[in-house]
């Protein structure tokens, strides 16, 4: 299970499944990935599935055996690599259950409209984030307001 809301949701959602539908036993792992490679790291049997230093992987058999709402698509060039690395032990992904998401980043519409309105730069449109020629960094709010999302 990974450590935001829809993984908590959709993994309990599964353990109830797989124990009321099907009878088997299925216990949640008590640790929480807390970035989106964990899940394949988690389900290859690695040691610390958070450590990107120390994993240890390869060792041991896996005990963690289905990921639910697996965010990996930032890490695509990260699992390819595993999957050459360890291509006995690395994970398969199975495809979407129905619900397709997307990752991205929000910015609320106060901060978009006070970076255009004070110096023109234009906050929904990715490339305004390139350093070099806007400067981004100037808005704070766009930083400081992450935690409050969440």
């Amino acid at each position: 299970m990974c450590a935001w809301a829809s993984s908590r949701l959709t993994t309990q959602i599964a353990q109830l499944l797989i124990q009321e539908a099907l009878g088997l036993h299925a216990s949640i792992h008590p640790i929480e990935g807390q970035f989106g490679a964990s899940p394949f790291y988690a389900l290859a049997g690695c040691d610390d599935f958070d450590d990107p230093f120390k994993r240890k992987c390869g060792d041991k058999e896996t005990v963690i055996h289905v990921a639910m709402d697996a965010w990996i698509g930032s890490y695509t060039n990260t699992y390819t690599q595993f999957q050459t690395e360890y291509p006995l032990i690395a994970p398969i992904d199975l495809g979407s259950q129905g619900c397709e998401g997307e990752e991205s980043m929000y910015v609320s519409n106060n901060v978009i409209h006070e970076a255009f309105a004070s110096s023109g730069l234009v906050l929904d449109f990715y490339k305004s984030y390139n350093s070099t020629t806007g400067q981004p960094k100037s808005y704070p709010a766009l930083w400081v307001n992450v935690s409050k999302l969440i």
